[in-house]
Order: structure tokens, then sequence, then C-alpha cells
């Protein structure tokens, strides 16, 4: 069995950016077609020690190429690791399921969901030239990396994580306004703080608010913005949908929205299916 540690996994994501963005997108649009994809519900296990603050996950999906099953967790306290979230991804045999191989999967983790958030946008036909990315930890980081790859440019505004560094981020925003083209929200906030009143972006992606104690956009702004989707039918259930009770309103998931092209708010709290098509990009390169 190989292990690929973190800067392997790392280095090859961003070696060609491009590549990795046309072979997710390719991909979702075949399974959306018809090809094979078993996505599992995601099992949450919350701290019992530290409530609130983290959870331990299990996330599955086989495709018809890989068998993948992720063990992620997060750790608010961050005395041992620095991350924020920590795992493995296990590949597993197509045929007689046993391990493969182990990738770390706290950057992959990022990357994908930096990924996700980029997807969605291109798929919705927002303006990338013109794109404010909210929060600065280690996603909001990780979408600037492929933004620059990508050959765009972008502002960052970050209200919430105290740690953050924002001295590597080329433009930064001061304002409490969030209405560049498109907005990219990458925060571990615990209240909902981009309202009709402060947004008024062409699109706007969440990918913070991915458990039942993390909110950023408002039950109003989803409710006037209309056209919202979302990358897995978990976010009904937590992150902003969640804690605004606005499941009703959902137009439809990232398969619908890659066959109707029309939104306006996406929401990812993080699929199975999105590992599952990084560790098949990740398999073509290393294994």
């Amino acid at each position: 069995m190989q292990y690929f540690r973190e800067m392997t996994v790392s280095e090859t994501l961003m070696a060609n950016v491009p590549a990795y963005i046309e072979y997710l997108t390719t991909r979702i649009g075949e399974i959306a077609n018809g090809q094979k994809a078993w996505i599992k519900d995601k099992v949450i296990y919350d701290d019992p020690v530290h409530p609130y603050s983290g959870d331990i996950r299990s996330m599955t999906c086989f495709t018809d190429r890989v068998k993948v099953v992720k063990i992620i967790s997060t750790n608010p306290i961050r005395k041992k690791h620095y991350s924020v979230s920590v795992g493995a991804t296990l590949l597993l045999d197509y045929e007689e399921n046993f391990p493969l191989a182990v990738f770390d999967a706290t950057m992959m983790s990022a990357t994908r969901t930096a990924a996700m958030a980029i997807i969605s946008a291109q798929l919705a036909g927002a303006d990338l030239n013109d794109v404010l990315i909210v929060g600065w930890g280690r996603v909001g980081q990780c979408v600037g990396k492929l933004l620059n790859e990508l050959g765009y440019e972008y502002y960052v505004h970050d209200p919430h994580c105290t740690v953050a560094n924002l001295s590597s981020a080329p433009h930064v925003q001061v304002e409490s306004t969030f209405d560049s083209m498109t907005v990219i929200t990458t925060t571990n906030s615990r209240e909902p703080f981009i309202t009709p009143e402060n947004c008024q972006a062409g699109f706007v992606v969440s990918v913070g608010a991915d458990t039942h104690f993390n909110f950023e956009l408002s039950g109003e702004l989803l409710r006037e913005r209309g056209g919202l989707f979302v990358d897995c039918w978990d976010a009904v259930d937590v992150g902003d949908v969640g804690h605004t009770g606005m499941g009703h309103i959902v137009n439809g998931d990232l398969f619908a929205l890659y066959d109707e092209r029309d939104a306006r708010t996406f929401i990812s709290v993080g699929s199975p299916l999105m590992d599952a098509l990084t560790i098949e990009y990740l398999s073509n390169e290393l294994l």
C-alpha cells in the first residue's frame, strides 16, 4: 500500500491547475449525463469533549473508476496539528476492496473545496475577473492560489479569521461590503453576516458554513436572491440552509447546476464526490 503525504498531494494538484479544474468539470458533466457514481451520505460524529467546536466525518463515494473512503476531523484547539481539518483518504481496489493507497487529506480537502467554489462560478457563468474572497484561512488561500493559476486576480476581506495572514493577499478590502461581481465566503463564522444590505454581488458562493454551528449567509439574503444550488443535499440540514430553514427554496444540486447553468447562490458543505474525483485525478498522476 502506498502512502502520499500532504506535500506530494498539494504539489500534484497545484502542478497544473487548469488541467485539474478541467478534469473535475468534465467528470461532473459525465456523471450528470448518466455515468455511474454512488455518493453516500456523510456520517458526522460531534466531538463530545468540545461540543459545537469539532466533529469527525466519514465520507464515501464510489465512481465508475475509484472507490474512496475519507475520514476527516476538525481540531479547534490545534496545539498538536496546525490545520483545522485533519484526515486521510483511502483508495480501495475496485474489484476486491483492499487498500491500495492512503492520501493525506488536509490539503486535498482544502483544494477540492476551493475548486468546487470556482467550478460552481464557472458553471453559473459568473464573472471571475472581479472576485472577493471573504476569509483568508486555509481554504481562502487555496481559492486565491487556484485563481492565480487560472490567471485571475482577486480581493480579500477577512472579518472573522483573526489568525489570518493577510500580508500574503495581493489586495485587501477593509470595507464591510461585499459587492464584487463574485463573492466567495470561506470563514468560520458562527453568525450570518452576509445580508441583502451589504451584498449585491452577482454570484455568491459559501464554502465556510459546513456544520450545524457555522453560518455565513442570512435567510433574508437567500430568500431575496433565489437561484440557490448546493453541492450535495447534506446542505439542507447544516450550515446556512439548515440554520435558516430555507431548504424549500433550493433549486437543485451540483448536477442540476451543470444542466441548468442558472444560479445566483451556491452553497458547498463538502461532497464526497469531489473527494473521489480528486483521487481519480491524483491516481492518474501518481499511481
